[in-house]
């Protein structure tokens, strides 16, 4: 049984770099027949909003419930992140990934984590803005010293 590999490239036709980046790949390819598939890359959560998700909202609320980062992920998705799907006339509850999320998706989410965490622990987290504007404050300070 052969297992299909899924090689990837991202272009942005916009971009020389981008473009070049992709001729190289395909010129350096063994002599042979090809199928390509192109398809416009989704908009996943952005970098900033990962790390602010496991950077800060995963550790801290962990803390308060005395769990890690994975079980933590874990366990808010499971409350904030479920679909029911039924299968044979009963209801399953799916907990959906974070990676699945959009942008806008993605800080809908956050918020609700907040407003639970405060609503339920008392926990007081700041918002992605306020987190980064704190890192970057940090940032020029160690540069400085």
């Amino acid at each position: 049984m052969s297992t299909k590999v899924d090689k990837s490239i991202y272009v942005n036709p916009e971009e020389v770099a981008s473009r070049r980046r992709f001729y190289r790949v395909v010129r350096s390819l063994p002599a042979g027949v090809y199928a390509v598939s192109l398809t416009r890359k989704q908009a996943k959560t952005f970098d900033n909003q990962r790390g602010y998700y496991w950077g800060y909202l995963l550790p801290e609320v962990g803390k308060a419930i005395g769990y890690g980062r994975e079980k933590t992920d874990r366990i808010l998705a499971t409350q904030f992140l479920t679909e029911t799907c039924i299968i044979e006339g009963k209801p399953i509850a799916v907990a959906l990934s974070t990676s699945e999320l959009t942008p806008d998706q993605a800080e809908h989410y956050y918020g609700a984590i907040r407003v639970w965490a405060w609503r339920t622990l008392r926990l007081k987290l700041d918002t992605r803005e306020a987190y980064g504007k704190q890192l970057r404050a940090a940032a020029v300070v160690a540069d400085q010293a």
